[in-house]
């Protein structure tokens, strides 16, 4: 019987230890996420890949134009919610339109957002405009504007 209360004692004293860990909704920058902020890391990457789905469609809507921020995305599903999620900091590029997640579930209301691009570092600039008035396609290849005959095939 004294056996059995103190592996309970022991077991009660670990969880005392553990819980307020496992249950903490944010840690230190310097400590390994908790549970919370992994949760909430998880759930930004998916509005991040769906944000990113509805630029794609703004885009074809809008002859390859990017939006010029989050709330013109509202009419292609994106909501108030999946904009302010809770340890979500959405950045947009202004070149491309992709949206990136700058908090990865540790940001905390009122922290100064940073712009980062895709590669972590900071957001690439425009690129400059095509020569010889060509046109910009898909991953910034130009595509030259050629002249054509009046004529038929």
């Amino acid at each position: 019987m004294i056996g059995l209360l103190v592996a309970i004692a022991v077991l009660i004293i670990l969880a005392g230890l553990w819980v307020p860990r496992i249950a903490a909704r944010h840690s230190e920058p310097s400590q390994a996420a908790t549970p919370t902020e992994r949760g909430l890391g998880v759930a930004c990457g998916e509005y991040a890949a769906q944000m990113n789905q509805a630029v794609q469609i703004y885009k074809t809507d809008h002859d390859d134009q990017p939006p010029r921020s989050l709330d013109e995305l509202k009419r292609y599903g994106v909501t108030d919610d999946m904009i302010h999620a809770e340890g979500c900091s959405f950045q947009m590029d202004p070149a491309s339109g992709a949206v990136y997640d700058t908090g990865g579930g540790r940001a905390q209301p009122g922290a100064a957002p940073v712009t980062l691009g895709p590669s972590g570092g900071p957001a690439p600039a425009a690129p400059p405009p095509p020569p010889n008035g060509g046109t910009r396609g898909p991953g910034g290849v130009t595509i030259p504007n050629i002249p054509t005959s009046g004529g038929g095939l």
